[in-house]
């Protein structure tokens, strides 16, 4: 029987919940909004199968990518709608065309965030995109089991602790499974996400048509978080109704603050290459200053693999333009491969003030700001006195 005794032991996989044929397990949010498993112990039989595929208590060694490559898809339109270089489409295609199914990160109708697996070009765009909530994966695991097992082609793409935690439900491996992780700074909760959009929807009094956490209109780097909204005669508007700088907008910030992720991490089991994905994708921050002249600020992909050297697919050359670079310089650009982001110290008053005294998300982190604006007043303070003792 699973036992969670510390949150930051659970990744929220939900490969244990898949895994029990009893019935016995379920994925339950607590109070932050992450799913945690919850046991029946009526239904539990003992049988270990939860413990056996947990990623947790099974993790891997670290890996260091023998490869790397800054890459950039030929196709300007495909770039200008991703993230960062286009490189996922490109893959995402090829195991399509190969009668295949790709599994990733998609909005549902109510803008949660949820894996789902599609068969069509048409449906990519539902896959691309960074989607900064974390992802529901519950029953995923055993319906890519079942394809595997009828000799289709999957592609999974997930974070580091999904891949780990599918290669751990399947427990062998599968020839038509190719798997890829990316570089992930935490997986931020999705009451947060949720309370967000019902205030912003409050505010705008229009329904959602559309959300782009990574809009690149002003550039890559200083991307905008982008809202559009549906209008009285229920179509999408054509100008995007709320638009602002990343880190000028409250979702953003408390993410990128480390105020919302999940418990676990920020003691990740997986970085490092230890999710045990196949490759391993990402923005490649600071090619800039490798080669400027590479860098045009609509976006460029980080290319990871852990294969032979100098492997990179022939189909990606085809449609792609790339530069190999060292692993160190690629790594140390782009630190949430192998480094833990250490939660706010606020991560508790936060939570606290938004679910026990109904504060908005904007007024709970609001104070939150002004209290920590007070203690580093305090301990300024406090350093002024002591230098003026020792005077």
């Amino acid at each position: 029987m699973i036992t969670i005794k510390e949150k930051k032991d659970c990744c929220g996989c939900s490969a244990c919940a898949t895994i029990c044929t009893h019935h016995a397990l379920i994925m339950k949010a607590d109070k932050s909004g992450f799913l945690y498993p919850v046991v029946n112990k009526k239904k539990c039989t003992n049988c270990g199968l939860c413990e056996k595929v947990c990623p947790i208590l099974h993790e891997n060694e670290k890996r260091t990518p023998t490869y790397s490559y800054a890459i950039k898809n030929n196709d300007d339109e495909i770039r200008k709608k991703s993230s960062s270089g286009g490189l996922f489409p490109i893959i995402a295609e090829k195991t399509i065309e190969a009668g295949g199914i790709v599994y990733g990160a998609s909005f549902d109708k109510q803008w949660n965030v949820k894996h789902i697996g599609i068969t069509r070009k048409e449906d990519l765009h539902l896959l691309q995109g960074s989607k900064y909530v974390q992802s529901n994966t519950v029953g995923i695991y055993k319906d890519i089991k079942q394809k595997l097992q009828e000799g289709i082609n999957v592609l999974f793409t997930g974070t580091p602790c999904q891949v780990a935690g599918l290669n751990c439900y399947l427990q062998k491996k599968y020839k038509n499974l190719t798997t890829i992780d990316f570089i992930c700074h935490g997986v931020p909760s999705p009451k947060i996400w949720n309370d967000y959009l019902s205030e912003v929807i409050s505010l705008y009094k229009l329904p959602i048509a559309n959300i782009d956490f990574r809009n690149k209109k002003t550039g890559w780097k200083d991307y905008n978080f982008v809202i559009n909204f549906v209008d009285s005669s229920g179509v999408c508007k054509k100008t995007a109704d709320m638009v602002c700088q990343h880190q000028d907008n409250i979702y953003m910030k408390l993410f990128l603050d480390n105020y919302i992720l999940r418990p676990s991490c920020h003691s990740c089991r997986f970085r490092n290459g230890k999710g045990g994905s196949n490759y391993t994708l990402g923005d490649y921050w600071g090619i800039q200053n490798y080669n400027v002249e590479f860098d045009d600020d609509r976006g460029i992909s980080l290319f990871l693999g852990y294969d032979n050297p100098n492997s990179i697919p022939l189909y990606i050359r085809q449609h792609c333009t790339s530069i190999e670079t060292p692993v160190e310089f690629a790594i140390k650009a782009n630190p949430s491969f192998s480094k833990d982001w250490p939660q706010n110290r606020y991560y508790q008053l936060f939570f606290f003030l938004h679910n026990n005294f109904s504060l908005n998300i904007k007024n709970s982190f609001s104070i939150c700001l002004n209290i920590n604006k007070i203690a580093n007043r305090l301990s300024s303070l406090k350093a002024l006195n002591s230098i003026r003792k020792r005077g």
